[in-house]
């Protein structure tokens, strides 16, 4: 087992074992990657992975407490750099501390396509499948 390192040196570490990014697409690694750079390390890099706990996890949250989604997607990703830390055997086997913080309630909102967005799709709408989906969803008024 190696020694606890620092929660900032986590991003080197863990890019250096690139056996969970198989299973991630690659805006998905790129997004974690970002979590830990803007949120984690300037708020818990000081910490040894060993060092940090729930109380740590909780603060960290609170400080998000006007970007929920955020301090939500923060907290997953602190999940699992601490799961994965405890599989590679680089911190010692315990309790995941994010594993009784609570998620904020997230509220929906609606999504519309950009101008480059639409101006990309509009060329699949003449596909013969995609006119085979919208009388499908047309007749059967799933729309």
């Amino acid at each position: 087992m190696w020694p606890s390192p620092p929660v900032r040196c986590w991003e080197r570490h863990g890019c250096e074992r690139q056996s969970h990014h198989a299973h991630c697409r690659p805006k998905t690694v790129e997004a974690f990657g970002r979590v830990v750079r803007l949120y984690i390390v300037p708020e818990l890099g000081h910490l040894l992975l060993s060092a940090v706990d729930r109380s740590h996890v909780s603060a960290l949250r609170y400080r998000m407490r006007d970007k929920p989604y955020q301090a939500n997607q923060t907290v997953s990703v602190l999940a699992k750099m601490f799961r994965l830390a405890d599989a590679w055997g680089m911190a010692p086997t315990r309790r995941n501390p994010c594993r009784s913080v609570r998620h904020y309630k997230e509220r929906r909102h609606e999504r519309f396509l950009t101008a480059e967005e639409s101006g990309a799709s509009a060329g699949c709408w003449t596909t013969p499948t995609v006119r085979c989906f919208l009388r499908r969803c047309l007749r059967y008024a799933c729309c």
